[in-house]
């Protein structure tokens, strides 16, 4: 909880549903914190935001929140699911991210974006996929992220897709591609 934390001023706890917002509230006061809480969409009612944190909710959701509010600023977003849905929007729409990693905690991988307002990302097709952190630093979380990817997708290599509509070979295509850029970050084929 970052309300204890004494360089954060003014916090402001939003939720569309007034029972959340109610077990914010008490959890603000069982720990003594000062949380302004409101009953809202996202940051619809809460134009003075400086720092957005959205962790939790689904890739499409933060997508919502950001196109209906039209916030520019600093942001933690950790979408649950579709990261990769995020990560695109992001960049087609600017915003500058800092750091794009995957953590992974309780038995779950989680992926937390990190933005400093708006600018130019300079993102290869592989660190779109992947995202630009983990490729570059490798961390213990992202090469367990990637094994587990390749595991799940293992039956993928061989996939016979002769007797299959379109858009399935489309989807099947994809993800063989995804799994063989996985294994070549994990240095288990030679980059072409």
């Amino acid at each position: 909880m970052l309300a204890p934390d004494e360089k954060y001023k003014h916090i402001i706890a939003t939720d569309i549903s007034a029972k959340s917002i109610s077990k914010a509230q008490n959890l603000a006061e069982k720990y003594g914190a000062s949380v302004d809480c409101r009953v809202c969409d996202g940051l619809e009612k809460a134009p003075e935001t400086t720092l957005a944190v959205m962790c939790g909710i689904g890739g499409n959701e933060i997508i919502k929140i950001l196109e209906n509010s039209k916030y520019c600023g600093k942001m933690i977003l950790q979408p649950v699911p579709t990261a990769d849905d995020l990560r695109e929007y992001l960049l087609k729409h600017n915003y500058h991210i800092a750091k794009d990693y995957v953590i992974y905690d309780e038995k779950k991988f989680y992926f937390v974006f990190v933005i400093d307002g708006v600018g130019k990302n300079n993102y290869s097709k592989i660190e779109k996929q992947f995202g630009k952190t983990n490729i570059q630093e490798m961390s213990q979380d992202f090469v367990m992220y990637l094994e587990n990817q390749i595991n799940k997708l293992k039956f993928l290599e061989n996939f016979d897709i002769t007797d299959i509509s379109d858009n399935s070979k489309k989807d099947i295509k994809q993800k063989q591609q995804y799994l063989l850029n996985a294994k070549k970050l994990l240095g288990e084929v030679k980059n072409d």
